[in-house]
């Protein structure tokens, strides 16, 4: 799992043992009919064992709920401060 910062143009790896925290982040999430014009905080890559992938868009709201994407589809769930944590690997 890595998580890539497009402001900085960097990527790095998220260790294993936050796997799970990374993941919650995304529990209750509720899938939106369209994105609104949110600016892009990151994205996290998650690589299979099969060698596909899957990308998640995280975006900043200022809001108390966060927003990211899945293959074109939105959704509204998580926040600014835990997208943040999982930028800095839970540091």
């Amino acid at each position: 799992m890595i998580v890539y910062d497009p402001n900085q143009e960097i990527s790095k790896p998220i260790s294993k043992e936050n796997y799970s925290k990374v993941l919650s982040a995304f529990n209750k999430s509720k899938r939106i009919v369209f994105g609104v014009k949110w600016q892009v905080f990151g994205m996290i890559a998650i690589k299979y064992d099969d060698g596909s992938s899957l990308y998640i868009y995280l975006y900043t709201t200022g809001e108390n709920i966060g927003a990211y994407s899945i293959d074109r589809a939105y959704y509204r769930g998580g926040s600014d401060s835990i997208f943040e944590k999982i930028h800095n690997n839970f540091e």
